[in-house]
């Protein structure tokens, strides 16, 4: 009687750490998933408010008179003129990349121009009202944003390059 007794304690003791490593190992899974999803939302988040951001601070850098204008590639895609001095910044969308390029004005601009700023699957430029630039940039995952931008030194000129 003792001895079944004694065997059924250890098989008590048994499933008792066997219960807690189970939990244990469930608990380490759950903890890993939204962890990863926190992490992706982040990044997420990330690139479209960096988008946001430095489209948000270009403008203002090159608020000036006469200084901005939506054109368009040869190919169709939009791109936002900022004019200074003698250069023009053109900011457009080339093979899924944001791009910057740094031309002297005048310079026929195509996507293969610039420098790659950040992963979009899409953009758009759109006057919402006289000084009130709307951007659309859509990230690489699907996540939208909108973003308004006045602009405060002139209106912009919207120019349409012939192909």
């Amino acid at each position: 009687m003792e001895k079944r007794r004694h065997m059924i304690d250890i098989l008590f003791i048994v499933i008792l750490i066997g219960a807690f490593a189970l939990s244990s190992v469930v608990l380490v899974v759950l903890g890993a998933n939204v962890y990863k999803k926190t992490v992706s939302h982040n990044q997420q988040a990330y690139q479209i408010r960096t988008a946001s951001l430095y489209f948000s601070q270009k403008l203002h850098q090159g608020d000036r008179q006469d200084a901005v204008s939506l054109t368009s590639l040869k190919s169709g895609q939009q791109a936002l003129v900022l004019a200074e001095d003698e250069y023009e910044t053109w900011i457009f969308l080339a093979d899924g990349q944001l791009r910057e390029a740094m031309v002297k004005k005048g310079t026929s601009v195509t996507e293969s121009f610039g420098q790659p700023v950040l992963s979009l699957k899409d953009l758009n430029f759109r006057l919402v009202k006289d000084n009130l630039l709307r951007i659309t940039a859509v990230s690489p995952e699907g996540v939208r944003s909108q973003t308004d931008l006045f602009i405060r030194a002139c209106e912009p000129e919207v120019k349409h390059e012939e192909k």
